[in-house]
């Protein structure tokens, strides 16, 4: 017997000891010890005083028929065990006593003592008389006398299931021994007898249970042992306390044994145990408790627990393909298993396409027809339920883990568990049967009770050194072979096959030192293993159910739209409750308080733990826990701790939070908040600390979720509303009043914009997903630009950015304007040419050519249409909020725009995009949206307005205060921004017209005098600068007329190699001895941090400059500038005509739009220069208008 087993004995003994009136104590061997029952004086004056030898026998019995001891021994049977060797026995008051005759034993003492004799039976007989008694068919056949017994007194005479007969013995032994009046025996004669009673019932106890069910008439004798404890079956004779001792003792006695192992013993009532457990709905619940209070009664000591957690090992061994290997489904049909596995999520094992008639509505009845009130009152009762099976799950738990080595053994379970089932967190596990693996129910109430065991350690807050306890390095140490060397060394489970979040710091040049460098252990406390055992075991269980509800609602979104399209379609409409049953199975299940509670405060220190680890590797004694801190420069290299931390860490803080905040209706604390919005700043600014930039990007999403907590958009269905989690704007901006780290968090949103770039590079599959992951870190830096201090702050950086431009190290500002002038570029581009292919689509439908194709080929046509109609719709709306940025962010900043290595291709787009969006082509943008059912969200008024309010910011200065976008009406005549802008727009062959303005100016009027659109002096002001900037570029145009003619025919070793322009500032690039222009060069390190020519690395800091070459260049223009010069003085009586009609027009034009009144509805077929006019008759027919609203919202 082990000391703890030693301990647990000596601490019942003194238990039983102050508590001197149990008068059950001297029944309980092993447990309680023996003492003899003292009688108080009364109980001494009411009975005779007998003398030592004396017995005292009972009325009508003659001595000479029996000793003193037979006649005693005999009543105590009978009392007991309900049997006699006599036909008639009577009591001593007269009364009949119903007996069960043992004939068998009764023929054999007659043929020894012979007829005439009383027979007794004998403590020699008791094991014979017991063996008759188990083994009688009927016991009602053999009952004495055979008539007049009431019923309820047969029933427990006859008793018949063996396992029930002896625990009513045991009861009756009890009562016997509390209860007689025969003072003739003594009590150490009784406390004999007692012993050698409970001795014989615990013997045929085993006996029962070990011999096949053919011996005991096919009696299923593990199933009556659970019944009996479990309450389903009750008698007279057996109490709660009463069994309770009864298997305290019995389970000394096996353990003392030797007729059978424990596990022999014990394992087929752990399998009917959890035969009985095996229903998976979670209602169940409400009828585990006896079978919960069985377990826990059976794991009472150190050796019972080792002896569970043998059973679940040896049947859910998993050792990677063995032919004795249980599958992943075993570990939840285990005992433990059957605990965990209940869930409401039985219902969304369903496939998601629900071609059936799968009747799913167990909780849940025809919801889209019930009141929110009703819905929010069944979750809350079936949250109740699940709360109730992960308390039973953590009970039975929580009592393994109280001996050490149980909690070895328990970690080795889910280790072994976690290796079966680790298929599920990956793309083929989210798309697989739910019969592949442990049920998803099985793993979240599993990863609830690991997040419950560490949980006295991760509730506080804030939190302490304590959290430095947990040693991060375990994840990087080797799993031994042996069983026996991982109990010792503490880690059960290998993470080698993870992802880390960083690599391990390595010698230079030397990859393999990287693991020498790792301060891995020889051994590892239970709470560390347990902690990042919880985290796998999360993953596996959060990663699968949100795969699942992601395409859950995605179906949701096309059910209900069919739904509503065929009102009167039962089908549907019985489709669309089975797919809401299991939304709302789903929510329920993630959103069960315990869970939620338990997960907040579990990934919290976390997140916690790896910002301390991001900074110091130190966690001895007496260490200080780190606060937060980004700087804006590469962080420390380095710390091996960090690096041991498993990507999976991030992903579990990562995708609970973007769950949380979106369906889940209950706030996180500010304090806590703020601890997990310190980290995504901190993770999501240097790739340092976080390699996976998809990461780094999903951190984002959660600050941008996290500043504010998503309202839930109602949409009415059916009569009630659905939640579909979609962000408020309105209260981010109050959001990031109490960000932690607000100093840098605009440093780290431009940091992962840009970084997000370098991850899909020439990666076709993520080049789309990268505009997702940008969406909310727009949304972010719209909201910083109208906060004064974050403001200043963005400013500050494009300064430096401005500064440092050809550093060695682009600035990350500069990159991070390039990559947006890039998007929009690449995004309303694409979305423009979708729109065109909508628009001869279109065409072919109304032509007929569809209807030729027959019913498939239209059908097809169809699919495709909407397809088309769902890319354009993504692209032209990203475009339009990154086009709405540029808007916000060049109000503030324009000195980066105008430099060199910008402005042109700035220019370029703005003209490319009005001249497309104002000019002669402006209607192959129009589309008829209501042939396909889907509206084309092209919001061609707003990209009018926002781009013309690009090109007015950046004529002037930025405003020291934060009011609206526009400046005070100014002539841009001594604007040197203007003039730079100006310069660079007309150097815009391709886009670039002398009408492209007088075509923005009518358009702006048009605008300005819609319904829609805000009237007033700010439009006015717009109009009024686009027109000066019209002007202005008309100066320029002819400036550049006249460079143009100084640059004709230059040398070609003066031409840039690559945009075959004069080089003014020539450089030459050190691997491929190339020579280009700067700011050629400049441009393509942007995005490209190589030598065009080669491929090899290059740095601005590397270009080498030309100066021969340069002042070659310069001499060669000053000759021609002479040169015209000359031609010019000698010329100079000779006044050209000048084209004014243009300038004339947009003037005349700006005169007679003031004094119009307001336009009620504006055609845009009609072109640029004739508006006045009527457009052709096709034009009327096709009926083709653009949509300029720019109120209109984002879906």
């Amino acid at each position: 017997m082990t000391e703890e087993m030693d301990d647990n004995r000596n601490n019942q003994t003194e238990m039983a000891s102050s508590e001197p009136e149990n008068p059950f104590a001297s029944l309980f061997f092993g447990t309680i010890p023996v003492a003899p029952i003292e009688k108080t004086s009364d109980d001494i004056s009411n009975q005779q005083v007998l003398e030592p030898n004396e017995v005292q026998l009972a009325d009508g019995v003659d001595e000479q028929t029996g000793t003193k001891d037979d006649y005693l021994f005999d009543e105590m049977v009978q009392s007991v065990f309900l049997f006699t060797v006599n036909e008639c026995q009577q009591t001593t008051t007269g009364e009949t006593d119903v007996k069960v005759l043992l004939n068998q034993l009764r023929e054999k003492l007659s043929r020894q003592l012979g007829d005439d004799k009383v027979l007794y039976i004998e403590e020699g007989h008791l094991e014979e008389a017991i063996f008759e008694r188990l083994l009688l068919q009927d016991a009602n056949e053999h009952i004495t006398p055979p008539l007049g017994v009431s019923s309820s007194k047969q029933e427990e005479v006859c008793e018949n299931d063996v396992i029930t007969y002896i625990c009513s013995c045991y009861g009756r032994l009890c009562n016997f021994k509390l209860h007689t009046t025969n003072t003739s025996i003594s009590a150490t004669q009784l406390s004999s007898w007692t012993e050698n009673v409970k001795e014989k019932l615990f013997t045929n106890c085993v006996t029962c249970l070990l011999t096949p069910p053919e011996l005991y008439s096919g009696q299923n004798c593990q199933q009556q042992f659970v019944d009996v404890f479990t309450g389903k079956v009750t008698s007279t004779a057996m109490n709660e306390d009463v069994l309770n001792w009864f298997l305290a003792e019995f389970i000394d006695f096996a353990q003392k044994c030797d007729m059978c192992s424990l596990s022999e013993l014990f394992f087929p009532i752990f399998n009917t145990i959890s035969s009985s457990l095996a229903p998976i709905d979670v209602s169940v619940s409400l009828t585990m408790q006896p079978f919960v209070d069985l377990i826990v009664a059976l794991l009472r000591d150190e050796q019972m627990c080792l002896l569970f957690m043998q059973y679940h090992q040896e049947r859910d061994a998993w050792s990677g393909g063995l032919p004795n290997v249980s599958s992943p489904v075993d570990f939840q049909t285990s005992l433990l298993g059957r605990l965990l596995e209940k869930s409401t999520l039985v219902a969304a094992h369903t496939n998601v396409n629900l071609l059936g008639n799968t009747n799913l509505a167990i909780y849940f009845f025809r919801p889209s027809q019930s009141s929110k009130s009703d819905i929010q009152r069944q979750e809350q009762n079936l949250q109740a339920a699940m709360e109730k099976v992960t308390t039973y799950g953590y009970s039975v738990i929580g009592r393994l883990l109280a001996h050490k080595s149980c909690a070895s053994r328990f970690h080795a379970w889910v280790a072994d568990c976690i290796r079966a089932n680790r298929a599920r967190a990956t793309l083929h596990g989210t798309q697989a049967s739910d019969s592949e693996f442990a049920s998803d129910g099985f793993f979240l109430n599993l990863a609830t009770v690991c997040m419950k065991v560490v949980h006295k350690f991760t509730k506080q807050h804030p939190c302490s050194e304590k959290v430095l306890k947990v040693d991060p390095s375990y994840c990087r140490a080797p799993m031994h072979m042996s069983e026996g060397e991982r109990d010792l060394s503490g880690v059960h489970f290998s993470f080698q096959e993870d992802t880390f979040v960083t690599k391990a710091p390595s010698q230079e040049g030397d990859e393999e030192s990287s693991t020498n460098k790792l301060p891995v252990k020889s051994s590892y406390e239970p709470l560390t293993e347990m902690f990042f055992l919880a985290h796998k075991v999360f993953h596996l269980a959060f990663y699968r159910i949100n795969a699942k509800l992601q395409d859950l609602l995605k179906h949701l979104r096309r059910l209900d739209q069919a739904r509503q399209a065929n009102a009167n379609a039962q089908s549907w409409i019985n489709k669309y409750d089975q797919a809401l049953v299991r939304f709302f199975s789903i929510r329920v299940a993630l959103n069960e308080p315990m869970f939620t509670t338990l997960a907040i405060d579990f990934l919290k220190t976390s997140s916690v733990m790896l910002c301390h680890y991001a900074q110091t590797d130190s966690r001895d004694e007496g260490s200080i826990l780190m606060a937060p801190r980004v700087e804006q420069r590469t962080p420390t290299s380095g710390l091996s701790l960090l690096s041991c931390f498993p990507e999976i860490v991030v992903e579990n803080i990562s995708e609970f939070i973007l769950y949380n905040r979106r369906f889940n209706e209950g706030d996180i604390t500010p304090p806590v908040l703020a601890d997990f919005q310190a980290f995504f700043i901190m993770f999501m600014a240097h790739k340092e600390r976080l390699t996976n930039p998809h990461l780094r990007a999903k951190l984002a999403e959660c600050l941008e979720l996290t500043l504010a907590h998503d309202d839930f958009e109602s949409r009415q269905s059916g009569g009630r509303s659905i939640a579909i989690g979609r962000s408020l704007d309105a209260k981010k901006a109050e959001g990031f009043q109490s960000i932690p780290l607000k100093d840098s968090v605009a440093y780290a949103i431009v940091k992962v914009f840009v970084d997000i770039e370098q991850s899909v590079s020439g990666d076709e599959i993520h080049f789309e997903q990268k505009f997702m992951y940008r969406k909310p870190m727009m949304k972010m830096l719209d909201i910083m630009w109208t906060i004064p201090h974050l403001r200043a702050t963005m400013q500050n950086m494009a300064r430096e950015a401005v500064e440092h431009i050809e550093a060695a190290s682009v600035p990350v500002f500069v990159r991070f304007i390039n990559l947006l002038l890039n998007d929009s570029i690449f995004l309303l581009d694409e979305g423009m040419q979708y729109i065109t292919q909508i628009k001869n689509m279109e065409r072919e439908r109304e032509s007929g050519e569809w209807a030729r194709l027959g019913q498939l080929g239209g059908m097809q046509r169809e699919a495709n249409l909407r397809q088309l109609v769902h890319m354009a719709n993504f692209h032209c709306v990203t475009a339009t909020d990154i086009v709405n940025s540029l808007t916000l962010i060049t109000h503030s900043i324009q000195d980066l725009f105008l430099h060199s290595t910008f402005v042109h291709r700035v220019a370029s787009m703005l003209n490319y995009f009005l001249n497309k969006l104002v000019g002669s082509e402006r209607n192959n943008l129009a589309v008829k949206s209501a042939l396909t059912g889907t509206q084309v969200q092209f919001k061609a008024k707003k990209l009018v307005k926002d781009i013309c309010y690009i090109y007015k910011n950046l004529t002037e200065t930025s405003p020291s205060s934060s009011s609206a976008i526009t400046a005070p009406h100014d002539s841009l005549e001594n604007s040197e921004n203007a003039k730079v802008l100006a310069a660079a727009i007309v150097r815009d062959a391709r886009s670039y017209s002398s009408g492209l303005f007088v075509s923005a100016v009518e358009v702006l009027y048009k605008i300005s005098t819609s319904r829609e659109e805000v009237e007033g002096e700010v439009t006015q002001q717009l109009i009024d600068s686009i027109h000066q900037l019209g002007q202005l570029c008309k100066s320029a145009e002819s400036e550049l007329e006249v460079e143009d003619d100084d640059v004709t025919d230059a040398p070609e070793e003066f031409l840039d190699p690559i945009m075959s322009v004069l080089m003014l500032d020539p450089v030459t690039l050190p691997s491929s001895g190339t020579t280009l222009d700067r700011g050629t060069i400049a441009r393509h390190l942007l995005t490209d941090q190589t030598d065009p020519f080669n491929r090899q690395p290059l740095t601005m800091e590397q270009v080498q400059p030309n100066k021969e070459l340069k002042e070659k260049i310069e001499e060669w223009l000053k000759l021609r500038r002479n040169n015209r010069m000359t031609k010019e003085t000698s010329n100079i009586n000779e006044k050209p005509q000048l084209n004014t009609e243009t300038e004339s027009d947009m003037a005349n034009l700006i005169s007679i739009k003031k004094s119009e009144p307001a336009e009620k509805k504006i055609n845009l077929d009609e072109g640029a220069s004739n508006s006045g006019e009527e457009g052709s008759s096709a034009d009327q027919n096709s009926n083709l208008t653009i949509d300029y609203s720019p109120l209109d919202n984002l879906d």
